[in-house]
């Protein structure tokens, strides 16, 4: 018996939305714009302590250790901690210009649209997405692939990541 499929489910970060890239784009104007240089030695040396930190918290994140705004904000105020620099203030701006100018950035991986355009004729496609909703939704928008989508699903609206059993 031959199984056809009616629903395709896709993440959006790391999939279809080249998340390493944008993000890179991300910090380095926001290294730019908030001077960030006057703490760090380089944009290199910020990126590789916020990204430790970063992947860190989302993994808190994901476990229920923490919660999302201590996420945004705190991924932040360690990476300038690394740095002596105690300000609470300049990572909540550097948080919010995040949250801000990430979903900006426009960069799909190789064949992306070419491939929705293909499976978007065959079968109704879906997200399913760990991301932020005030994040993900505007991704979709500024790289017009909402258009491709039946429906997206976030774990923050759902409150549950992914993967996540039913236990």
């Amino acid at each position: 018996m031959v199984k056809k499929y009616k629903h395709l489910f896709f993440d959006l970060d790391r999939t279809l939305w080249d998340f390493e890239t944008n993000s890179k784009i991300t910090l380095q104007t926001i290294y730019k714009n908030r001077k960030l240089n006057q703490f760090f030695s380089s944009y290199d040396d910020f990126f590789e302590k916020y990204h430790s930190n970063n992947v860190k918290m989302w993994s808190d994140y994901k476990l229920g250790k923490i919660t999302k705004n201590e996420l945004k904000v705190q991924r932040f105020a360690i990476t300038l901690q690394d740095e002596g620099v105690n300000n609470m203030k300049l990572a909540e701006q550097i948080a919010e210009d995040y949250v801000v100018l990430s979903p900006e950035q426009t960069t799909l991986f190789p064949y992306a649209i070419e491939s929705l355009e293909y499976l978007y004729k065959k079968y109704k496609l879906h997200i399913i997405t760990n991301g932020f909703v005030e994040v993900q939704y505007k991704k979709l928008h500024n790289t017009k692939l909402e258009s491709f989508f039946d429906r997206v699903i976030t774990s923050e609206e759902a409150k549950a990541s992914k993967p996540k059993s039913k236990n």
